[in-house]
């Protein structure tokens, strides 16, 4: 029987645009398809709670510089972070999905 080993953690590094110019953040992909499909409810509670355990990284900083801790509840993506900040996270994440998720022609 072979040893076991863990799965390893696939990321994808979303880079901020326009204000946010500099601010990343690297966010797993290789999640369950579960989670994918609370990504995609369209229900803000559903879709905090499934994307805040995926980031794994950022250099996200309060308006004083102060680094924000990477978040561990869905409260703290919304509480710490401005929605335009998690709408470009969100959507740099879903379209590191769709391209990872494109199967070949054949």
């Amino acid at each position: 029987m072979a040893d076991s080993k863990p799965m390893p953690v696939r990321t994808v590094h979303v880079e901020l645009k326009d204000a946010y110019e500099g601010f990343w953040a690297d966010v797993q992909t290789n999640c369950a398809y579960a989670i994918k499909q609370e990504l995609n409810s369209g229900e803000p509670p559903r879709v905090f709670e499934a994307f805040a355990p995926l980031v794994r990284g950022w250099n996200l900083t309060d308006a004083q510089g102060t680094p924000l801790p990477c978040p561990t509840t869905p409260d703290a993506l919304r509480i710490d972070i401005p929605d335009e900040v998690l709408g470009q996270l969100l959507t740099g994440y879903r379209e590191a999905l769709e391209a990872a998720a494109q199967l070949p022609k054949v």
